[in-house]
C-alpha cells in the first residue's frame, strides 16, 4: 500500500518551495491542468521518479485540484447561506413558499460542500484520481511518495488502506480520508462521524423523500443549522492549509470564506439558534 508523501502541511509546503514549475510570477495554473503524458506514462508502467519535470508536474496538478475544490466547497457552503438569509429576511420571489421547504435541497447541497473540502485535503496531501474510459471505464488512485507516483486501482487501494472497500464514492470519500489517517497521514482532523450523519441525511432528502407521501421528514431548518458547524470546520481546514503551502491562494476564495465567515454569525441569530457561539 502506497501511503502519500510528504505526511505533515510544513513539509508538503518545502515540497512546493523547490518546485520548478511553480512561479508565482507566471501563470502556473495554467500549466497545472495539462498532466496526460505523467499519467499515461503510470498507465503503461513507466515511473515518474521524484525530481523529474513530470513528478513536479503531477504535485502541481494536485495542488491545481485542491484550490478548485476548496473554491467549489467555498460556493456550496455560500450558496446555502444565501437561501437561508434571503428566506428569513423575507426577500422570496414567491412568498407563498417556506424555509421549512429548503432543507431537501441545502442539506444534500451542504454535503457536497464538505466532500469537496475533504477531497481538497486529500489532494494537498498528494492523494488524487484518475479515470480511464477505454477499453472499459476504470478509476484508479494517484499517490505521491517521496520517491515516485504510483498509480492504483481505486478498489484494490481502498482494501489495502481500509481491509474492504466501501461502496459507493460518497463513502469512499469519507473512508479513505479516516483511512489515511489512521495510517499517519498528518491531515487536519475532521469529524468523520459528523460527516457520515450528514451524507446519511442527504440520501435521506436526495432519495428517501421520492417515496414519501408528506414533507415530515425533511421539514424544518434545525437539521441544516445542526450540521453548518460540520460543514464550516471542514472548508475552514482545506483553506487554512493551503493558505499555509501558498499564503494567499491565487483563485481568492481565501479571502470569499473569510467574508462568509463574518456573517455567518448574522445567519445564526435570524433564526436564533443556541450555537450562535460554536461558529
Amino acid at each position: 500500500m502506497s501511503l502519500p508523501e510528504p505526511k505533515s502541511i510544513k513539509a508538503i509546503a518545502r515540497l512546493f518551495s523547490t518546485n520548478r514549475l511553480l512561479d508565482p510570477e507566471r501563470d502556473w495554473l495554467a500549466r497545472a491542468q495539462y498532466v496526460e503524458r505523467p499519467f499515461r506514462r503510470l498507465l503503461n508502467g513507466q515511473s515518474v521518479p521524484y525530481s523529474s519535470r513530470y513528478y513536479d508536474q503531477l504535485s502541481l496538478h494536485l495542488l491545481y485540484r485542491s484550490l478548485h475544490q476548496a473554491n467549489e466547497a467555498c460556493n456550496k457552503l455560500w450558496t446555502t447561506i444565501e437561501l437561508y438569509k434571503h428566506a428569513k429576511e423575507d426577500e422570496l420571489l414567491c412568498n407563498q413558499f417556506s424555509f421549512n421547504f429548503l432543507g431537501s435541497s441545502s442539506i444534500p447541497t451542504l454535503h457536497y460542500a464538505n466532500c469537496s473540502a475533504l477531497i481538497s485535503l486529500m489532494s494537498l496531501f498528494g492523494v488524487g484520481s484518475f479515470v480511464t474510459r477505454t477499453p472499459t471505464l476504470e478509476f484508479f488512485n494517484v499517490i505521491r511518495t517521496a520517491n515516485e507516483f504510483a498509480l492504483n486501482r481505486r478498489d484494490d487501494y481502498l482494501r489495502s488502506l481500509l481491509g474492504h472497500r466501501p461502496r459507493g464514492w460518497h463513502w469512499q470519500v469519507l473512508e479513505t480520508y479516516r483511512g489515511l489517517r489512521e495510517h499517519g497521514v498528518e491531515m487536519p482532523m475532521v469529524d468523520i462521524e459528523s460527516c457520515r450523519t450528514l451524507l446519511i441525511a442527504r440520501n435521506r432528502c436526495h432519495y428517501d423523500v421520492l417515496g414519501h407521501t408528506t414533507m415530515r421528514e425533511v421539514f424544518g431548518f434545525e437539521e441544516y443549522f445542526g450540521f453548518l458547524p460540520t460543514v464550516i470546520a471542514s472548508v475552514s481546514k482545506a483553506i487554512d492549509s493551503l493558505c499555509e503551502v501558498l499564503g494567499t491562494l491565487p483563485n481568492h476564495c481565501d479571502k470569499r470564506f473569510q467574508a462568509l465567515r463574518i456573517v455567518i454569525p448574522h445567519l445564526f441569530a435570524l433564526f436564533q439558534r443556541r450555537f450562535i457561539s460554536e461558529v
